[in-house]
């Protein structure tokens, strides 16, 4: 289960309501249920999405960006051909406005830069552009196992990381490769289709780097199930973090699943209620788990939390009735809970003669927390336990309370089979709210 594209899936939202970039990931938007569908076609335009969030373009290269409206009632329409482009500094990344390269970045000279689009005066958030002349070391795609039915679709994310240390969603600038199209046919940005039953695989390519492959099977008849297995709660002064697993029973995987949050609810929500608080799973695999994070301020006392999936009940399930999950938590005016680190993300990339290990370390807890250590443990078949070296490790100078932070180490080694381990504050010198969710793994991992 990946963390990483979940905890995306919310700050995609985030940057239709104009969030800041940093450690506002989890921090989920308000919803006004109220809003006029029927208005002229950018009257009721609450937010415009530009996709990728970042970019990271090798010098001379081009990338095609998307920008996407999002209307109140969750409808949303391509928007890249209509939108005005700009960008802060055309020197390091120009954007075109050009008929039929809308949105088209070309990466000019070696810097950073923002670009954004705007349609009928809502302006996007900026999305960060660097021009780097960085190597490229490899290629992860997500998700790492896809089911999917026959006629059905579900979109990719390929991830360039850099010798420089720095990672990029790369879907729209990789060929993307299958090795059965009777099977399942990819398009360009990664989308997949399934399109007669059977298992292939698939994978990605740039500049002769290609990503491990990518097991897929599509199914003739299918049917998900989707419900809520568990909703973790990180309490603060006046705010509220919450974790919130959705498994999917079902035998066919489910792409793009709303996740509601209701805070004090009249009564219990049922389809078609939309909640207070909303974001997006971007894919559960059959008998697969995604969690999704929501981070919001609420009034002291004791509150009931109901959480819902599929609540716009656009996801035809074997059983309809089991989508949702209650919750209590009181909110104490005290001082703040302690930090409590968690691994967001945790992939490895593999050539002859080294490892990439690329890990997202996330501070789901409600207060800052000074530096601390990771480690990475190259072969050990038992976790790891506290304290304790790993083969590599470095030092992360502070992380703010909902804040994400990349940690990466190249080792110039290869490995046959090895289980692989990460883990957090490796000499146990911070005191977290939860000291059992530091360590991910094990991770197989073979060289090529």
């Amino acid at each position: 289960m990946s963390r990483l594209t979940t905890l995306g899936s919310v700050a995609l939202l985030l940057g239709l309501f104009g969030a800041c970039d940093g450690g506002s990931t989890l921090t989920p938007v308000e919803t006004d249920t109220d809003t006029d569908t029927d208005a002229d076609a950018d009257g009721d335009l609450i937010g415009i999405l530009v996709a990728p969030e970042k970019v990271v373009i090798p010098q001379g290269d081009s990338i095609q960006l998307k920008a996407t409206g999002l209307r109140g009632d969750r409808s949303s329409s391509d928007m890249t051909h209509v939108a005005t482009w700009g960008s802060s500094d055309a020197s390091v990344a120009e954007v075109s406005d050009g008929l039929d390269n809308e949105g088209l970045i070309t990466g000019v000279s070696t810097g950073t830069a923002k670009v954004w689009a705007e349609v009928g005066g809502v302006r996007s958030p900026e999305v960060k552009i660097e021009v780097t002349d960085a190597q490229l070391l490899g290629l992860t795609v997500e998700p790492k196992d896809i089911t999917v039915e026959m006629g059905g679709s579900t979109q990719l994310t390929a991830t360039a990381a850099f010798s420089d240390g720095n990672r990029s969603d790369a879907s729209a600038q990789v060929q993307w490769v299958t090795s059965d199209g009777h099977i399942a046919r990819l398009e360009s940005g990664g989308l997949l289709k399934g399109t007669n039953p059977g298992s292939t695989t698939i994978r990605a390519e740039w500049e002769g780097t290609k990503s491990e492959d990518i097991p897929v099977t599509v199914v003739g008849s299918a049917e998900p199930d989707l419900k809520i297995k568990e909703i973790e709660g990180e309490v603060a002064a006046d705010s509220i973090t919450l974790t919130i697993t959705v498994e999917n029973e079902g035998n066919v995987g489910v792409s793009e699943a709303w996740v509601d949050v209701y805070v004090d609810p009249a009564s219990t929500p049922v389809a078609g209620d939309f909640g207070t608080y909303y974001g997006n799973i971007p894919y559960v695999d059959a008998n697969g788990e995604a969690e999704i994070g929501f981070q919001f301020d609420v009034s002291e006392g004791a509150h009931d939390f109901y959480v819902q999936v599929d609540a716009d009940n656009s996801v035809a399930e074997s059983d309809e009735s089991n989508n949702g999950l209650g919750a209590a938590f009181t909110i104490s005016a005290a001082a703040p809970a302690g930090p409590n680190l968690t691994v967001a993300y945790f992939d490895v990339i593999t050539d002859p003669i080294s490892l990439y290990y690329a890990i997202d370390i996330y501070n789901a807890g409600g207060e800052d927390v000074g530096d601390f250590w990771v480690d990475v443990y190259l072969d050990q078949p038992s976790e790891p336990t506290t304290p304790s070296n790993g083969d590599e490790y470095k030092k992360v100078t502070g992380l703010a309370a909902g804040g994400t932070e990349q940690v990466d180490f190249l080792l110039d080694t290869t490995c046959a089979a090895c289980k692989s381990w990460i883990l957090i504050d490796s000499l146990n010198e911070i005191v977290e709210t939860d000291e059992t969710d530091n360590v991910a793994g094990p991770l197989t991992v073979t060289s090529e």
